[in-house]
């Protein structure tokens, strides 16, 4: 679910302060959704290049390291708090709503290794959660570029290296790049 310019929701206002604060919230947004997409790529990649005897092993791993990147984004987005922007408050929501959907995704990834189907079950299970993720992030990262058409969120988007580096990551997301 990961992943994306959620920064541009949180700038937005029309004083200098206003903007450095927007730039800063869209640096650090896209900063920290971009280290949650590189680490679930690495864990997909992972899954994907284990072999039946390495599987389990590889997809506990997998599951557990998404976990962890999931809770560190949670409660990186949360320390960021909204700028006092037009559509700051908008951006929170955005990017609140992201996170519950990855909680969710990572819920349904560890029922489906708690439960007794096999293996194949599991995987597929696992596989459609981690689509899931990435859809909700590109949602996510679609829907905070809309925010504040002519203003400070978007242009901190347009000018933040960070957001541009994650709009990258973002297009790559389920190509197979």
């Amino acid at each position: 679910m990961l992943l994306v310019a959620l920064a541009l929701a949180a700038c937005g206002g029309s004083d200098d302060s206003g903007s450095n604060q927007a730039e800063s919230y869209a640096n650090a947004v896209c900063s920290d959704l971009s280290t949650w997409v590189t680490s679930v790529q690495g864990s997909v990649d992972s899954v994907k290049g284990a072999t039946l005897a390495t599987a389990k092993d590889e997809v506990d791993k997998a599951v557990k390291d998404v976990g962890d990147s999931t809770d560190k984004l949670a409660n990186d987005l949360k320390a960021e708090g909204p700028p006092a922007t037009d559509d700051g408050d908008k951006a929170k929501s955005q990017l609140d709503t992201l996170v519950t959907q990855l909680t969710e995704q990572i819920d349904t990834i560890k029922s489906a290794l708690e439960s007794n189907a096999g293996s194949l079950s599991q995987v597929a299970t696992i596989s459609t959660a981690l689509a899931t993720m990435e859809a909700a992030v590109k949602a996510a990262y679609d829907s905070l570029k809309e925010l504040d058409p002519a203003g400070e969120l978007q242009d901190a988007f347009k000018n933040s290296s960070d957001c541009k580096s994650l709009e990258d990551q973002v297009k790559e997301l389920g190509s197979g790049s």
